[in-house]
């Protein structure tokens, strides 16, 4: 069982604060754990901010090169936004647009881009997001409707996710990230229904 009271005793027995992989490793000798486990758990104890107005904060990934983790938070915010933590210098940074709702994000298993669905209101709007320039670009592919399950492709090339849309019935879309073209991967039907059928 691993409680919050292991996850303390081990980040306070390392004072020096040295590296998280050196941390997880430590635990995994003591009590044989998984290691997603521990990382997840060390992880939480080490970024989760200290000081502050209360946020909630959930959907924590690290970066392609480990060094950094993100997470969704509305920490100063009426709305929930993506922030990057430097596990090195210990800030945390805002990474989406100010005022924009997000709904998920995934960060890419290569570089530096994040997958960020942003809330347009009825609809979802998928942007691909430099997480050092802070700059979103927009997919203009994708028609009006709501979009879940991102995920990347392990060469960070291409991007699946979920959409709904007026004539959609929760179909994979491929977006691929150099073009930004977007292809159709399924067409279901609903309760028997074709969407050629649609209006």
């Amino acid at each position: 069982v691993y409680t919050r009271k292991f996850v303390d005793a081990l980040v306070d027995a390392e004072p020096d604060r040295l590296p998280v992989h050196l941390k997880i490793d430590t635990g995994m000798q003591r009590v044989g754990a998984h290691p997603y486990a521990v990382a997840a758990l060390v992880a939480w104890r080490l970024v989760t901010p200290q000081t502050g107005q209360p946020a909630r904060w959930t959907a924590a990934q690290f970066s392609a090169d480990g060094r950094s983790v993100f997470a969704l938070s509305d920490r100063d915010s009426e709305v929930t936004r993506v922030w990057k933590h430097n596990l090195a210098s210990g800030a945390w940074t805002p990474v989406s647009e100010e005022g924009v709702g997000v709904e998920a994000f995934s960060v890419s298993p290569v570089g530096s881009l994040i997958a960020v669905v942003a809330d347009r209101g009825a609809t979802s709007e998928l942007q691909l997001v430099d997480a050092n320039t802070r700059t979103p670009r927009r997919v203009p592919g994708i028609p009006p409707g709501i979009i879940w399950n991102v995920s990347w492709h392990g060469s960070g090339t291409a991007l699946a996710i979920e959409f709904a849309g007026a004539r959609t019935f929760r179909d994979v879309y491929v977006v691929d990230v150099k073009s930004g073209g977007v292809e159709r991967w399924t067409t279901s039907e609903m309760g028997g229904v074709s969407q050629d059928s649609l209006p």
